[in-house]
C-alpha cells in the first residue's frame, strides 16, 4: 500500500516540476525563460478532448432523432400506399361491372327476351332497367373518383401535418435551466392576497431572480404587447405559434420584443419581475389553443 502511495506521489511531483523552455532573441542579451509545469501543458488537450466528446455526442443525439423521423414518415407512406391500392382494386371491380353490363345491353337487339309474368311489359322496359343499372354504376365510379382525390389530399395534408406540428407547438419551459423554481401549477388555488378565497389559476407560475431571461417557447410572431402595470398581469407578452397555439408570459420587468416582430425559439423576449398582480419575482405562463381557455402548460413544458 505504502508502495502504491509512494508512486502516486511522485507521478504527482513529476506533474506540478516545471519545464523550463529557453528563447534566444539576440545572442549578445540574455536568454528569456519561460516556465510550465506538466499539468498546464496537458491542460489545453483535455480541454480539447472534452470538447471532441461533446461535439460527437450532440451529432449523434442528432442522428437517432433524424432516423426516429425517417421510420415514422416510412411507416406513413406505407399505409397511405396500402389505402391507395386497396381503393385501386374496389375501382377495378366496379369499372369491370360496367363493362359487363354494357355488353349485356348490346347483346339485346340479337337476342329474344323472356318476360317474367307481372314484371315487365315489354323490351323497352328491360332496357330502361338496364341504363338504370348503367348509371347507377357510372354514379358510383364518380363518387369513387371523388373519394380517392379526397383521401389523398386528407393523407397528403395530415402527413404534412405530422411533419411541422412538432415545431410549431410550444415546447420545454420558457427560461434557462436552473433559473428557476415553479411555485404554482394550473388548476384551483387558494388567492395569494385573499387566503380565505379560492381561484382557479390558469398558468404556471415560474420563481426567479429578478431580470432572469424569458425565453420564447417556439417560433412565433408577437400579436401583444402590454406595459400596463396596474393590470393583473402587469408587463406581459403573448405570441401565436400557428395552429391556434399562443402563449403569454406575464409580470415581465421588461419587455424586449414589439408587435408584429417574428421571434425563434429560445429567443430571449423579456425580462422576469412583479409587475401586476404578483406577491414576488415570478412568470406567469400560460398556454392556449385557439379562442378557448388557456389548457395546463404543464403537457407542453415536458415536451423537448
Amino acid at each position: 500500500m505504502m508502495d502504491i502511495i509512494h508512486k502516486i506521489r511522485k507521478k504527482l511531483e513529476f506533474g506540478w516540476a516545471r519545464f523550463t523552455f529557453i528563447f534566444y532573441s539576440d545572442l549578445k542579451k540574455e536568454p528569456k525563460k519561460i516556465n510550465l509545469n506538466f499539468f498546464v501543458i496537458l491542460f489545453p488537450f483535455f480541454v480539447f478532448f472534452v470538447l471532441l466528446l461533446i461535439l460527437l455526442y450532440d451529432r449523434l443525439s442528432n442522428l437517432i432523432v433524424k432516423e426516429e423521423l425517417q421510420k415514422k414518415y416510412k411507416d406513413t407512406i406505407i399505409l397511405i400506399h396500402s389505402f391507395s391500392l386497396s381503393l385501386e382494386n374496389k375501382k377495378k371491380k366496379i369499372q369491370s361491372l360496367e363493362k359487363n353490363l354494357i355488353k349485356l345491353y348490346e347483346s339485346q337487339s340479337d337476342k329474344q327476351i323472356i318476360l317474367k309474368k307481372n314484371q315487365l311489359s315489354g323490351p323497352s322496359d328491360y332496357h330502361f332497367v338496364i341504363e338504370k343499372q348503367i348509371f347507377t354504376v357510372n354514379h358510383m365510379n364518380q363518387n369513387l373518383n371523388h373519394f380517392l382525390l379526397k383521401a389523398f389530399i386528407f393523407y397528403s395534408v395530415s402527413l404534412w401535418h405530422k411533419s411541422y406540428i412538432y415545431k410549431i407547438i410550444p415546447k420545454g419551459a420558457p427560461m434557462y435551466p436552473g433559473t428557476f423554481t415553479i411555485t404554482s401549477g394550473y388548476g384551483a388555488r387558494e388567492n395569494p392576497f385573499l387566503k380565505d378565497n379560492a381561484e382557479f389559476h390558469y398558468g404556471l407560475d415560474f420563481a426567479s431572480s429578478r431580470r432572469n431571461p424569458i425565453l420564447t417557447s417556439s417560433d412565433g410572431l408577437v400579436i401583444k404587447v402590454s406595459r400596463e402595470i396596474t393590470g393583473g398581469y402587469g408587463y406581459y407578452v403573448q405570441i401565436h405559434h400557428g395552429l391556434g397555439f399562443k402563449t403569454l408570459y406575464a409580470h415581465c420587468s421588461e419587455i424586449l420584443v414589439k408587435e408584429n416582430q417574428f421571434v425563434k425559439r429560445k429567443d430571449i423576449v423579456a425580462l422576469v419581475g412583479m409587475t401586476g398582480r404578483a406577491t414576488g419575482n415570478h412568470l406567469h405562463y400560460e398556454v392556449s389553443i385557439g379562442l378557448d381557455k388557456p389548457v395546463d402548460p404543464a403537457t407542453f413544458v415536458k415536451l423537448k
